[in-house]
């Protein structure tokens, strides 16, 4: 009887223990998968860092370049302001040269000068315009694409 009683005893407890084992066994490997899953998620996370820091530096960049294009409105609205002054002066030379007997040619030539200066200064304008535009456009894509990936990292 004893013998049986230990015998009993003993495959209750290696069925005890081989519960306890397939469960540390069990255990491991959701371990194992957690583990997995943190270093995916940091390796992930540390694209989406080193994406916010290049977007991050690009927008930079292009706060720099919005600056240097607000500059250049100043200094195409001057110009602006400029050839309208000279449009009078133009006006104003005009009626002095007629005042005083100047030939038509020499008036034509004088005139055509000045429309030179203007539309030299118009180009300018319209070229600094367009690149405004475009660079807004630009700030515009970049401050989209930060936010979807702060958006991204958030999560």
């Amino acid at each position: 009887r004893i013998t049986r009683d230990s015998e009993a005893l003993t495959c209750k407890s290696n069925a005890w223990m081989q519960g306890k084992a397939e469960e540390i066994n069990s255990l491991q490997e959701k371990l194992r998968e957690a583990n997995r899953v943190a270093g995916s998620l940091r390796n992930e996370k540390k694209s989406l860092i080193e994406a916010t820091d290049l977007l991050q530096s690009t927008n930079q960049q292009l706060k720099a370049n919005l600056e240097t294009q607000k500059i250049e409105m100043e200094r195409y609205n001057q110009l602006q302001v400029r050839s309208t002054q000279q449009e009078g002066f133009i006006e104003q030379l005009e009626a002095r040269l007629a005042k005083h007997g100047m030939s038509k040619s020499d008036q034509d030539r004088e005139i055509a000068k000045q429309m030179g200066v203007i539309r030299d200064l118009h180009n300018r304008l319209q070229s600094h315009m367009d690149t405004m535009q475009d660079l807004n456009r630009q700030l515009s894509t970049l401050n989209q694409e930060n936010y979807r990936l702060k958006s991204a990292l958030d999560k």
